[in-house]
């Protein structure tokens, strides 16, 4: 792990990107980005091994994968702070040997601890009552809570799945790409590493969105090739610790000035969303974090997260950093600018 300053670090780690190869390809079509300019950066070798992959995936695999790692849940993504407390994020044997000695109960506690969650964490999987009113008051589906309800029940069984899971898949799809992954990896960190040098906090700001000068958390940036133009955001309040996973490709594109017309013609078609112009119209009157918009609207965390990611990718939204959570305000300047190009591309 390379220290930038004395609050960056960033470092690459085989163990997230395990993870997030899995959630790629079960959700590869849901992240592709709509923005035309960024689909550019998605590699023809990403997809080609989003098809292969998933050919050789057994029948059990392909039905765990699903589990795990839902576009509405993403629960296999939900031990990245986990992960970095207990120090096996670089090495895979030494994250299979810690999981394997993880309790099946904390396991399943850890899983609760997704999509944009509650204020408070569950603390006891054997207290039905507890369960059943703390998925109450999440924007899972349905279907989603009767998973984690399941689990409740079933903990050794799921914790036993799950591991089967993560062993086979690496052994059979993931191993044979290390050397690829590590090229991209080291390829990647020297890229960012030397647009932080000079200016850190301004770079961060337009990778992350996020003003992070005027704050002590520690701030881990790590690449994946995997997550490709997109990115995983996880805080840990007690630890005052930011975790960033980045797609390799999302820098070059995030530090890119070009305006042109057809980034115009991207933020008019995203404008076009009926809940994209409601959240906009809620955060004109109060700033709000996403588990709020998701219940005002309606929807679920998941489809919550992509509105927002799409109305930041475009700029009339900016995340504001306040204490535990990330709320997102209007930025009114930036779609006065963005009405007036559409008005000179029209006149």
């Amino acid at each position: 792990m390379k220290m930038v300053n004395k609050k960056i670090y960033i470092g690459s780690s085989m163990v997230y990107e395990l993870l997030a190869s899995m959630f790629r390809l079960e959700c590869h079509e849901q992240m592709l980005p709509q923005d035309q300019q960024k689909l550019k950066y998605v590699s023809e070798d990403l997809t080609k091994w989003v098809v292969k992959s998933r050919s050789k995936l057994t029948d059990n695999m392909k039905k765990d994968i699903t589990v795990f790692f839902n576009y509405e849940s993403f629960l296999g993504l939900s031990l990245v702070q986990l992960i970095w407390e207990n120090g096996c994020y670089e090495n895979i044997a030494d994250f299979f040997h810690f999981m394997d000695q993880y309790p099946a109960k904390d396991l399943i506690k850890t899983f609760f601890n997704t999509g944009y969650g509650q204020e408070k964490s569950l603390q006891n999987i054997d207290n039905t009552i507890e369960v059943k009113n703390f998925l109450a008051k999440s924007s899972l589906p349905e279907v989603e809570r009767w998973k984690l309800t399941y689990f409740c029940s079933a903990p050794d069984e799921t914790k036993k799945r799950f591991l089967t899971l993560l062993k086979d898949f690496y052994r059979n799809i993931f191993k044979e790409n290390l050397a690829m992954l590590q090229k991209s990896h080291i390829k990647s960190i020297n890229y960012l590493e030397g647009k932080l040098i000079k200016m850190p906090y301004e770079m961060l700001g337009k990778l992350i969105s996020l003003d992070l000068e005027n704050t002590n958390d520690q701030i881990i940036l790590i690449p994946s090739y995997y997550y490709n133009t997109a990115s995983l955001f996880s805080y840990f309040e007690d630890g005052k610790r930011l975790i960033y996973l980045y797609g390799t490709s999302q820098p070059e594109f995030e530090f890119s000035d070009d305006i042109s017309s057809e980034k115009v013609l991207t933020a008019i078609k995203v404008l076009s969303d009926e809940n994209r112009i409601k959240t906009i119209e809620i955060l004109n009157t109060t700033p709000c974090y996403g588990y709020e918009l998701s219940q005002k609207l309606g929807i679920s965390s998941s489809t919550m997260s992509h509105h927002l990611a799409l109305l930041s990718d475009i700029g009339v939204i900016l995340p504001v950093r306040e204490e535990n959570k990330v709320y997102y305000q209007v930025n009114k300047d930036n779609i006065r600018k963005l009405l007036k190009q559409f008005e000179t591309m029209l006149t």
